[in-house]
């Protein structure tokens, strides 16, 4: 540590933890395989809701292209390949 920093000052620059840790965080993840199909991102919400998640990664959801929306109360951020519906990853957020 630098002789012209306080141990307060540094310790304010320290990141503050994500989640609070007090509070009970349900993580999940998900292989769709595809949700290039119609009905499959319902289908995806309805288990994050039946599984009470706060957050869940989703894998090889196969949408081009990136982006973010929200969809029956939930934030679904993802990205993928520009051209062709192949790999891709997502995340669902509880808000």
């Amino acid at each position: 540590m630098a002789s012209d920093q306080s141990p307060t000052a540094v310790q304010n620059l320290m990141p503050r933890p994500p989640f609070n840790t007090k509070e009970i965080t349900l993580i999940g993840t998900w292989n769709v395989q595809t949700l290039f199909q119609t009905g499959k991102t319902a289908q995806l919400l309805q288990e994050f809701d039946t599984y009470q998640l706060d957050v869940m990664g989703i894998s090889e959801m196969r949408w081009t292209g990136s982006g973010r929306f929200v969809s029956n109360g939930k934030v679904i951020i993802y990205s993928g390949n520009n051209t062709e519906h192949v790999r891709g990853v997502g995340i669902i957020l509880s808000k």
